[in-house]
């Protein structure tokens, strides 16, 4: 009878081990499965945080957009040309002055329509007044854009009024 005690002890505290071992590799996979949940559940969090940040960000870019154009257009009723670039030049100052973005547009030109290329006048605050300017590099390809446009659709006597926005490819 003493040798079956120590047995039967040896016994139960193996099935307890093999016991404790299951519960740990069940518990185990438990929390892999609730780590994998939690994960994706923060993944789609942060998927939409990020979508409304963005969302938020456009309306505001698009918001200062129709801001500064509404601020900077004038009607081509303006008796002369240097009085629309007075204009347009007192409305640029003061939408910089009051803009949040006033970084949003660095500087101020008009494409004037010549013989067979489009020049360049840029504004110059000191003076209130626009001056010739040589087009920037980076700029060629509205150039280029606008050339193309305005040759197709418009008459010669063409005068710009409002400074042409960025437009996409005909």
């Amino acid at each position: 009878m003493n040798v079956e005690k120590p047995n039967n002890r040896a016994l139960l505290s193996w099935l307890f081990a093999v016991v404790l071992v299951g519960l740990c590799a069940t518990l185990g996979v438990i929390q892999y499965r609730w780590i994998g949940e939690v994960s994706l559940a923060e993944h789609d969090r942060l998927r939409s945080s990020l979508q409304a940040s963005l969302q938020r960000v456009s309306e505001d870019f698009d918001a200062e957009l129709r801001s500064a154009w509404s601020a900077l257009s004038i009607e081509s009723s303006t008796a002369d040309e240097a009085g629309r670039e007075r204009e347009l030049a007192l409305r640029y100052v003061r939408w910089r002055t009051t803009s949040r973005y006033s970084g949003l547009i660095r500087r101020l030109a008009i494409a004037v329509r010549g013989e067979d290329s489009l020049a360049l006048q840029v504004l110059d605050l000191t003076k209130g007044t626009f001056a010739p300017a040589q087009w920037p590099a980076e700029w060629t390809p509205l150039r280029d854009r606008l050339i193309a446009r305005h040759s197709a659709i418009l008459p010669r006597e063409w005068s710009p009024s409002v400074p042409p926005l960025p437009m996409s490819s005909p």
